[in-house]
């Protein structure tokens, strides 16, 4: 706070990061705010005319979590980074990639880290309660199966912006940025899982770290994050009472405090499947079946993740026709109310971006959609695997958000126009026969021929139909806690 001006230090020893003052250099924004502002103008001028290709990454984090260790706090680690590090330094990465391997016996090497050193980090981070959240701008392969493990492991968030440029990507990048910064976050946390006799936590889910098999470690959680865990029925329960679950999460706020969360949740006992069905929760069931196919990407073929999850379906549903519709004829279709869009919704993730992958779709990608999928909540993942379609040529003020169509390319009107989202991105739909009174409405533009794809927008225009298309765009985002970029 004393320093009139910013000042940089130089780490040469990249093998051994270590923080160059005894005091640390963390300091107050509130105090140091002008040094600060002063600093992010020098960067751009300071490193302007630098010739320097070739970037580290490993110990840039590794200095990081020695800054925070050093001012004993926990934290965030913010990294911005364009290209996969290939100096000579601890964490080099060379280009592995290799696309015709995607959708085959052999992807599973891809989407697997190729070593172990932003494993370590994660764990690293972990264990000293701060998070590392990385936004990527690439132009070419990154190899994020490897770098995104250090965000998977610590809690982290993964940003990805494809061949970022200020005019298309700018106040996506702000806004993202906001949604982190605003959201609220736990930090070093450690959650752990309690049962009552008969039941018992076997499986857990998610984007943290485990040192024993019953508790969850994590730099950082936020509203956004979401964990599965599986209970085992072990021993036998009583029918004529209850069973009890217990999630207890030990975590510091954001105001340095030491806090305890304790949900419980009583759940009923009963021995009759008729009474079982017509609990059960299917976007609950998809985001667990969903997380495990995710997990399952990294160690099994594509094809036998697909037979799995089809067997799980058809084991449940054949359970409700044995013990619950013995009356019906062999040929019929019987499914309970609760699960009735259970096959659609599996048809659907079989044939996700993240499970199957597409020619279009990179390594990256994939590796981006799997992160982004196992710490998803159960609203996001039922979106992802089902998208909402709305109709954008009817809107009117009065009716925002408009009902929903289904996901259905015959209830697309060539006369009309629609916007699609799936929590990640959104694509606005033009019919061939759309008027284009709705295009300069909307784009500002004469006709859907002068439209460019990568450049879509609605731009800001004085008109209702303008007004009511960025109103519901913004209600989406704002439900999403996402800045998803309209395509």
């Amino acid at each position: 706070t004393s320093l009139g001006q910013p000042q940089m230090m130089v780490v040469s020893d990249l093998e051994e990061i270590f923080v160059p003052l005894l005091e640390g250099f963390l300091c107050s924004p509130q105090d140091s705010r002008g040094v600060i502002n002063s600093l992010l103008d020098q960067i751009p001028q300071t490193f302007a005319n630098s010739q320097e290709t070739e970037t580290i990454l490993a110990p840039v984090i590794q200095s990081g979590i020695q800054a925070l260790k050093g001012a004993n706090c926990s934290g965030k680690i913010y990294v911005f980074s364009t290209t996969m590090p290939i100096d000579m330094a601890p964490g080099k990465l060379s280009n592995r990639e290799d696309k015709k391997a995607l959708g085959t016996e052999k992807e599973k090497t891809l989407l697997s880290p190729v070593n172990n050193i932003y494993t370590k980090l994660g764990e690293e981070c972990a264990q000293n309660g701060c998070a590392v959240d990385l936004f990527v701008f690439p132009n070419n392969y990154y190899d994020l199966a490897t770098i995104g493990e250090v965000c998977r492991i610590s809690g982290g968030e993964i940003y990805k912006f494809n061949y970022f440029s200020i005019e298309n990507d700018g106040e996506r990048l702000l806004d993202e940025l906001k949604r982190n910064f605003q959201r609220t976050t736990a930090f070093d946390a450690l959650m752990r899982v309690r049962t009552s006799t008969g039941i018992g936590p076997i499986d857990f889910l998610g984007n943290f770290y485990m040192t024993n098999a019953t508790e969850m470690i994590f730099g950082t959680i936020d509203s956004d994050k979401s964990v599965s865990v599986e209970l085992k029925h072990e021993d036998k329960l009583s029918a004529d009472g209850n069973t009890y679950t217990q999630v207890a999460l030990l975590y510091t706020s954001i105001s340095g405090q030491r806090r305890l969360r304790i949900i419980t949740l009583a759940l009923t006992v009963t021995s009759s499947y008729t009474t079982l069905y017509p609990a059960c929760d299917l976007d609950t069931i998809m985001n667990y079946i969903t997380k495990v196919a995710m997990r399952s990407v990294l160690m099994s073929t594509p094809k036998s993740i697909r037979d799995s999850i089809i067997t799980q379906a058809a084991n449940m549903l054949a359970c409700y026709r044995k013990h619950c519709a013995q009356a019906t004829t062999a040929g019929q279709l019987i499914l309970p109310e609760t699960l009735k869009l259970l096959p659609v919704y599996v048809a659907s993730l079989l044939e996700s971006d993240a499970l199957t992958g597409t020619l279009t779709l990179t390594t990256d990608d994939r590796s981006w959609l799997i992160h982004r999928l196992m710490s998803m909540n159960i609203k996001g993942t039922s979106t992802y695997i089902y998208p909402r379609i709305y109709p954008l040529h009817t809107l009117e003020e009065n009716s925002i958000p408009p009902s929903m169509i289904r996901c259905l390319y015959e209830r697309f009107a060539d006369t009309g126009a629609y916007v699609i989202e799936n929590g990640l991105v959104m694509y606005i739909w033009l019919g061939s026969q759309l008027d284009s009174t709705f295009v300069q409405c909307v784009f500002g533009l004469p006709s859907a021929s002068h439209i460019q794809p990568e450049k879509c927008r609605a731009v800001e225009l004085d008109n209702p139909l303008s007004k009511n298309v960025r109103t519901l765009l913004n209600m989406i985002r704002d439900e999403r806690n996402s800045y998803m970029k309209v395509c």
